[in-house]
Parts: C-alpha cells; sequence; structure tokens
C-alpha cells in the first residue's frame, strides 16, 4: 500500500500520464484481474473514457468512476444500495414537509418558509453540514458560543440543527440521502473485495470536502497504490507558500493527504513532478504557456514572440462584444476550417451575456449550447401537471382549466381552444358546469333579456362547443375521478401518471426534442428530454 503524488502546472501531462499508466497496465498485463480505478469528477467522466479507450482495444479491468459511482459499485457488493436514494426534488419536499411540523419549534426560519427561494437555500446548507460531516448535535453545540452576542445566528443554528437532526430521523434506515453515499462507501470499503488490491488514479480535482478525504483515506488502506494528481509548481511543492500564493490551497490539500496517510501507516512515494517549460498542452501556442506561467507573478516579464495567439480586443458595449465573438466564430468555421464544436465561449457572468447570445447567435445561425441550469417551472410538462392539480383544488377555475388546455399538451387544439374559450367567457361558465352530462345551452339573450331563438348557425357552433368541451375535459375529469379513490399519495401519483400517459406526454415531449434539434437548438431539445426523467425520478420517490 503505498502514495505517489503526480504534481505538475496546468497543461503539463497529469491526466494524459495517468491514462498512458492505465494502458500500459493493461497492455502488458491483460489476464491480470486487479481493478483499475480512474476517479474524476462526474462532469468529465464520459470525456476520460472515450480517452482511456482511445488507446485501447477494450479491457474490463479500467472504470472510470467518479466519487458516486464508485460508491454504486462498492454498495452494489457489500450491501447499502437498497435503500431508496432521495433525489434533490425529494429532499426538497420531506424539508417542506418538516417546516410545516416543526414550525411552532422554528424561531427564525418560521417566518420564511414560503419564501422564495428558501427551501432550496436551506437544502444547499444540509448539503453542505453533510459534506463536512456535521449533524445536528455539532450544529447544536456551536449555539452557545453565539448566544448572548450573536442571538439571531444561535436562533438559526438552533433552527437548523432541529431540522438537519428531524431529516436524519425521516430518513431512516429505509431512504438514502444524495449527500450520504459517500458517508456510507467510507464504511464500505474495507468490506469490498472490488476495492481491495485495486490501483487508484484520483485526476482533476481542485481540493476534497470531509467525505471525499475519509474516502481516500480508506482507500489508501485497501488499494495496492493511490495515485493523486496535483496542479502544483513541483519547484515550490516542498516550500513553505505564502497564503496569497496561488498555489497555497492545493499545497494544503497535500499536506491534508500526507496526514491522512501518516495516520494509516501508509508508505508516500517520491511524486512525480513533471516539469517542462513548455508544457505538452500550449506546444502550439506558447504565448499561452507564458500567460499561465506568470499571470499571477509580480514582475512578470512580457512576451516577446511576435506572433501571439492573444487578442485583446474593446467592444463599446456588451451587443458589440456579442456580435464581435460571433463574426470570430464565422470566420473560424468558413476560412480556418474550424467545425462549431471546437469553439466555447467562456463567460466570466453568463447570466448577464445569456440573452444577448441567444439573440445575436440566432441571428448569425450559429448553433450553440449554453452550460447553465434553468428554471423548468414554465415548461410545457410542469405547466400542464401544476394546471392539472389545480383545477382539482379550485373547483375548475377558468384560470386552471385554460392553464391546463393552452399547455399544448392535450389533444385540444388551439383553434378549438379559442372557440372553448369565448363561449365560456361570454356565458361565465365554471366549476361543475364542465363536467355536466347535459349538453351547455347557452345562447344569446335579447336586448330584452329574453332567449333567442337559435337559427342553424347557432346550432352547429353549439354542437361544436360541446364536441371540444368533451374532448377537454375527458382526461382531466378521469383524474379527478381517480384522486377522489386515492387514499394514499402513491396512488395520486399513479393517477397523475396515469393521465400524462393517456396524452402521451412522452411521445410529444419526444416530438418537441426532435424539432428543436432541427432548428438548431440542442439546450431546448436536451430540456425536453431531461425534464420527462426529472418528472418520472420525482414521481419514483413520492
Amino acid at each position: 500500500m503505498s502514495l505517489r503524488f503526480i504534481i505538475g502546472r496546468a497543461g503539463t501531462g497529469k491526466t494524459h500520464t495517468c491514462l498512458k499508466e492505465i494502458q500500459d497496465q493493461i497492455n502488458k498485463k491483460p489476464d491480470n484481474t486487479f481493478p483499475l480505478l480512474f476517479l474524476v469528477p462526474e462532469q468529465v467522466t464520459f470525456q476520460m473514457e472515450v480517452s482511456l479507450l482511445a488507446g485501447l482495444r477494450g479491457t474490463y479491468r479500467a472504470l472510470v468512476l467518479s466519487f458516486r459511482r464508485l460508491a454504486w459499485h462498492v454498495l452494489s457488493e457489500t450491501g447499502g444500495i437498497s435503500r431508496m436514494p432521495v433525489g434533490e426534488l425529494g429532499k426538497q419536499m420531506i424539508l417542506r414537509k418538516l417546516l410545516m411540523e416543526k414550525r411552532n419549534e422554528l424561531k427564525v426560519f418560521q417566518q420564511l418558509t414560503n419564501y422564495p427561494g428558501f427551501i432550496q437555500n436551506l437544502s444547499d446548507a444540509i448539503c453542505e453540514a453533510k459534506q463536512y460531516g456535521l449533524n445536528g448535535s455539532h450544529l447544536s453545540d456551536l449555539t452557545g458560543r453565539f448566544a448572548e452576542k450573536e442571538s439571531i445566528l444561535s436562533d438559526k443554528l438552533k433552527d437548523l440543527a432541529l431540522l438537519l437532526s428531524s431529516y436524519d430521523r425521516y430518513l431512516g434506515e429505509r431512504y438514502l440521502d444524495p449527500d450520504g453515499y459517500l458517508d456510507l462507501l467510507a464504511d464500505k470499503i474495507a468490506l469490498s473485495r472490488f476495492a481491495q488490491g485495486s490501483e487508484v488514479w484520483i485526476d482533476c480535482f481542485a481540493g476534497f470536502n470531509s467525505q471525499e478525504y475519509r474516502v481516500i483515506g480508506k482507500l489508501l488502506k485497501a488499494a495496492k497504490r493511490v495515485n493523486i494528481t496535483l496542479c502544483l509548481d513541483s519547484r515550490t511543492a516542498a516550500e513553505a507558500l505564502e497564503e496569497s500564493d496561488v498555489f497555497y490551497p492545493v499545497l494544503e490539500v497535500l499536506e491534508k493527504i500526507k496526514t491522512l496517510a501518516g495516520q494509516y501507516g501508509i508508505t508516500v512515494e517520491q511524486p512525480l513532478c513533471l516539469d517542462n517549460d513548455l508544457p505538452p498542452r500550449y506546444k502550439d501556442a506558447p504565448c499561452l504557456a507564458h500567460l499561465e506561467k506568470d499571470i499571477f507573478v509580480q514582475g512578470g516579464g512580457p512576451f516577446r514572440d511576435q506572433s501571439s495567439g492573444i487578442k485583446l480586443i474593446a467592444a463599446a458595449n456588451r451587443h458589440a462584444e456579442v456580435e464581435g465573438v460571433a463574426r470570430e466564430i464565422i470566420h473560424l468555421c468558413r476560412e480556418k476550417g474550424c467545425r462549431w464544436k471546437d469553439i466555447s465561449v467562456v463567460l466570466r457572468k453568463v447570466e448577464i451575456y445569456r440573452p444577448l447570445i441567444d439573440t445575436v447567435f440566432n441571428d448569425y445561425g450559429i448553433p450553440f449550447f449554453i452550460d447553465i441550469k434553468r428554471e423548468v417551472g414554465h415548461h410545457p410538462l410542469a405547466a400542464l401537471i401544476k394546471a392539472a392539480l389545480e383545477v382539482i383544488t379550485s373547483g375548475w377555475s377558468y384560470d386552471s382549466v385554460f392553464g391546463y388546455l393552452k399547455t399544448g399538451l392535450t389533444s385540444v387544439s388551439q383553434d378549438d381552444i379559442d372557440i372553448l374559450e369565448n363561449y365560456v367567457l361570454a356565458h361565465g361558465i365554471k366549476g361543475s358546469q364542465w363536467t355536466d352530462s347535459e349538453d351547455w345551452r347557452y345562447v344569446r339573450r335579447s336586448t330584452a333579456g329574453e332567449e333567442e331563438v337559435p337559427d342553424f348557425v347557432e346550432i352547429n357552433r353549439l354542437a361544436a362547443v360541446n364536441r371540444i368541451r368533451r374532448a377537454a375535459v375527458k382526461e382531466i375529469a378521469d383524474f379527478q375521478a381517480a384522486v377522489a379513490q386515492s387514499a394514499t399519495i402513491r396512488e395520486m401519483t399513479a393517477a397523475l401518471f396515469e393521465l400524462i400517459t393517456r396524452l402521451n406526454v412522452f411521445e410529444q415531449l419526444n416530438m418537441l426534442s426532435e424539432k428543436a434539434l432541427e432548428d438548431g437548438k440542442p439546450d431546448l431539445s436536451q430540456e425536453h428530454t431531461q425534464i420527462w426523467n426529472a418528472i418520472i425520478e420525482l414521481f419514483d420517490q413520492l
């Protein structure tokens, strides 16, 4: 059992070294059965799998994993995976339930329960507490320190401690918190034959939280060897750095892992130092190598080569700035042979530039994807579910019924919806009138208040209105009846799933996704796919 650090500045080949070592081990000893584990952040697992397999004909020994995926492998073997996982939406629903139950015991959070975004902030706070190994008891112990001088802070900590303890009790042995996988993983690694005798490479991490440090410590004890890459100048790795130094946080990580190794009696090998005046990543752009090396150094010298690949461009405003970027992208693709996928636009504040990019890039015909979380409350499926529930709770109010119909996911066309809406507004139809077994027979009245005898046109119009009305209310009326007969949340959820199944929502979203892709809108296409998966996951948790 040993620990080795692979140290080098950005672009020196740390990831390449890991991939090459794994590939060499597989090619030299194809019959060896000990696993080779490449541990990377969740968002780069697919990219690393592609890079690893590029140098192999195939393998069953090497696995590219995130911490959570490693947890799944270990828990599948040792037990614990049978606990029902709670996703982020499920977690927020549990917290809202606990807030309502404990509202009389809360001092500060009682008034914030219905505040927009509060549940999300509370969920984030509990997530952070769990990542750093804190539970309700730890937070309760802290409240005494601030009771006199910081009474508001003390009250907030008491509320958070109460909710965190209640949340853990609610989960019990049946549910598994999304942030609890790593704690369970750390407890089970010692029992795993999968981890015993393996060799591990940990790459692409800038730092680790308490849970991840705990997992690394257990891996040090179980694995034959653990290799960890750190973005650190090898010439300063042995020095005492100032806290203001750009490499100081990474040096702290190195020292903390060394301490872990010492606690477990693990041998620390000599680090592999990747020193190169021109790192491989920048071999075709020495100006970038110079920038990476000197940007945070006081008194760094200028780059003398005139063939710099860096341009500094000043724009009159943000719109002109984005248009300049769009023109450059068009130039690169038309004149330089670049492809859309070869180009990235890096922004400091995406939310400021997103509206401009949406407008300008669409005007220039540039397909693009913006990596940002979007609110999905506006999505037709979310609106459909919300409106369907409001139809029941509001007693078939005008807003809820037409909110449901106008999602575009029902069987009623927009023209028919307009005809129905005009008739409903003219005659003030609401409530149980929507589900009358008899046809609607409301007709125009004369100025004297007497009903006019309907002519042929009026009769046909009434027939059309009733036909549209029956088509509009069929599925939602059946849904209301199913909910009325439901005794549990599970049965109500099944009724809701039956509603969206009868409306062929899945097929409609697939069509919308394909259409968005054809129109050069991959982000919208992905949104249609992701929201279906998110809704089904939520139903499973309910």
